[in-house]
């Protein structure tokens, strides 16, 4: 599965006419007209946005403001970079005394999705992202890779069996692991922003979070509509899809390169040491990011044989998996 704080993991969604321009836009029943109040920016090491539609447009930057620092306070949990988050303090003495609801939340999640997946989904491949990347930016890298023996070192460092948790304590049963949450992390992100704007009253939003959810519908009175690209090619759009209410994410290979030919990429599977090889890209949409946003990783990494299973198991709606050609195979 995917690693590391500020690698690109998706991209391989284009809003397809989702935003209508200015004001003037009415919802049935409503007396007053939606404005349409939008955020970019960067959260989390990814390019996201947010577009909130509102009838009074200071309640709306308001909300994005809440919405934001409720993303920085996550942030202090999951961050790869900031040197103080809960995650930085596990793989740096492999043990969390007293870990917040929310790194718990996540971490049993993750726990869920491993087991159903049969470890395709491993949070704790960080020692792979950390052997692939010190190769790949070495002078005088072997373009074959890192030595096999190397990789089986790193791997003796994977296991999502070996993270322990008791009485809100979480602890590393090997030396030397780590943990990444970057294929659930910005899902989770994702739900908890939404979750604030329902609190809040709204019932039309997209956020995009590197994932995606569709609060409601358009102001056009008809789905959200998403486009999926071709990983090759983010200027082709293989399928447009529509959704209300569910999230859509999408992960491949191609997001991050560790070579010009794509044989070496930040998505792992955690049973060989490799870099995942069974699909080019894959989109997921789910009743929430959390689901969406983990089987987009889990799917490219599972047996093929495997990802209906997978996919109904997770509680995921669809899935649309895209081969080397371009080609879709959807489930």
């Amino acid at each position: 599965m995917s690693t590391a704080a500020s690698i690109t993991r998706r991209a391989f969604l284009s809003i397809t006419a989702t935003a209508a321009v200015g004001a003037g836009l009415w919802a049935y029943g409503r007396q007053t007209p939606l404005v349409p109040v939008r955020w970019s920016g960067q959260i989390m090491g990814a390019t996201a946005d947010m577009t909130l539609y509102v009838t009074d447009v200071p309640f709306g930057r308001a909300l994005i403001e809440r919405c934001l620092a409720e993303i920085d306070r996550l942030e202090n949990s999951f961050s790869l970079f900031r040197p103080g988050s809960e995650l930085r303090r596990l793989n740096r003495e492999g043990r969390l005394d007293r870990a917040s609801a929310d790194f718990l939340t996540v971490l049993d999640a993750s726990t869920r999705f491993s087991q159903i997946s049969g470890g395709a989904f491993d949070v704790t491949v960080q020692p792979l992202w950390e052997l692939y990347s010190d190769h790949f930016t070495r002078w005088g890298k072997d373009a074959d890779g890192p030595p096999r023996e190397a990789v089986h070192a790193a791997l003796a460092r994977v296991d999502w069996q070996s993270v322990r948790t008791q009485d809100g304590n979480v602890a590393f049963a090997r030396p030397a692991m780590g943990i990444t949450f970057n294929s659930i992390a910005r899902g989770f992100a994702t739900d908890r922003v939404t979750a604030l704007l329902r609190q809040a009253g709204l019932d039309r939003a997209l956020v995009n979070l590197d994932n995606y959810y569709a609060l409601g519908e358009h102001p056009d009175h008809r789905p959200w509509r998403l486009g999926v690209v071709a990983p090759k090619n983010p200027a082709q759009t293989l399928a447009t899809i529509e959704v209300e209410n569910q999230a859509v994410a999408s992960a491949s290979g191609y997001g991050t390169l560790f070579d010009r030919v794509g044989k070496f990429h930040h998505i792992f599977d955690p049973h060989s040491g490799g870099c995942a090889a069974n699909w080019a890209g894959c989109t997921v949409i789910a009743p929430t990011a959390t689901i969406a946003d983990s089987l987009s990783t889990a799917l490219l990494v599972a047996p093929k044989v495997q990802t209906a299973r997978i996919l109904a198991e997770s509680g995921g709606t669809k899935a649309y998996l895209v081969d080397e050609a371009g080609g879709i195979t959807t489930i």
